[in-house]
């Protein structure tokens, strides 16, 4: 049983929180940085142990929110979403380009 404020995952929670919460960009960037290295870690620490399928779904969905942070609040650019099917592809804020 956890105490309340205890934290489920407390090898990658705070940092991954720490994030979510910051509103400036210049220290958001750094927090982003600081909470994937403590989800990779705890992954790797993972895949050499424990069975645990439920701490492995909250990682990747962590993972997945840091991601969007960065490309919404960042600008960093969407790799995924940067070429269509047959359409050429898609310059940084969107327009398609003609590949040569």
């Amino acid at each position: 049983m956890r105490l309340e404020g205890e934290k489920r995952f407390p090898e990658w929670q705070s940092e991954y929180e720490a994030a979510l919460l910051e509103t400036d960009p210049q220290k958001l960037s750094e927090l982003i940085h600081k909470a994937e290295a403590a989800i990779f870690n705890r992954l790797q620490a993972l895949n050499t142990g424990s069975d645990g399928h439920i701490e492995h779904a909250a990682l990747s969905d962590a993972a997945e929110t840091l991601r969007r942070l960065q490309i919404e609040i960042l600008g960093y650019p969407d790799w995924e979403n940067s070429v269509e099917r047959g359409s050429g592809c898609k310059d940084l804020r969107g327009r398609r380009s003609v590949q040569a």
